[in-house]
């Protein structure tokens, strides 16, 4: 698994489990600072633009990700429903706007449309019921820093404002987050397109065609050979005893 896909698993994480809503304290007077978000479908299918505003500093990173719940099929006793991350993007906050586009649908070798999971469905033997809304969320991740998120309220405390508590959220080691949600009714896919042509990774168990010989470039040149024989070398001695 990639690092990076490591990191987007642990910000969904802190969105799905093991986190509990802090109360602020501030004084009365000051105003929310928001990070909203709303979640709208383009032209292309399967495709979804993903907006919002917000009072956070300009460049602050949000994580945006799209996710459903996945049930399991049997009623197993203390079974706990898992998730899939569909899609995923950084969005950056510029002048109170930030903005981001996921695609939520795969192409399977056959050409149908299909979510992540479902191409996993069966090297995985998932036995699942997909839950019917996907889940948006925009978080504003616990960063590098000592609370970081600290340093973004001393900076909205300047301008009279404080952030929302009811998107302030904590982890399990105590880090603060900031995360908006919504949810959204959609159908799994089932259209297809034009199957994507094959990759050297979907051959040979991965290893592609690695055993085959490639071709030799053609020569860019088109070579005359001379009608008659010509040469500078010295003549030989057979030569001249004919």
């Amino acid at each position: 698994m990639s690092q990076s896909l490591k990191s987007w698993m642990s910000v969904a994480l802190l969105g799905l489990c093991g986190c509990s809503q802090l109360p602020l304290l501030r004084s009365q007077s000051l105003s929310n600072a928001d990070l909203q978000i709303q979640v709208l479908p383009s032209n292309t299918p399967g495709e979804y633009a993903i907006q919002g505003n917000t009072d956070l500093p300009n460049q602050s990173q949000i994580r945006v990700a799209a996710i459903r719940y996945l049930y399991p099929a049997s009623q197993a006793l203390h079974s706990k429903p898992t998730y899939s991350i569909l899609a995923y993007q950084t969005a950056k906050v510029t002048q109170g706007k930030w903005q981001a586009t996921l695609n939520l649908w795969q192409v399977a070798p056959d050409g149908q449309f299909q979510e992540a999971w479902q191409g996993l469905r069966s090297d995985l033997n998932l036995a699942v019921n997909p839950a019917s809304e996907v889940v948006f969320l925009a978080t504003l991740p616990p960063g590098d820093k000592a609370d970081q998120l600290r340093q973004i309220e001393q900076q909205l405390e300047k301008q009279g404002k404080a952030l929302n508590s009811q998107l302030v959220q904590s982890t399990t080691d105590g880090d603060r987050y900031l995360q908006a949600a919504q949810k959204l009714a959609i159908a799994l896919p089932t259209s297809k397109t034009t199957p994507p042509p094959s990759k050297p990774e979907d051959i040979n168990g991965g290893w592609g065609n690695r055993f085959l010989m490639p071709p030799e470039p053609e020569n860019p040149y088109q070579l005359k050979l001379p009608e008659n024989h010509r040469t500078n070398a010295r003549p030989s001695l057979s030569e001249f005893l004919r």
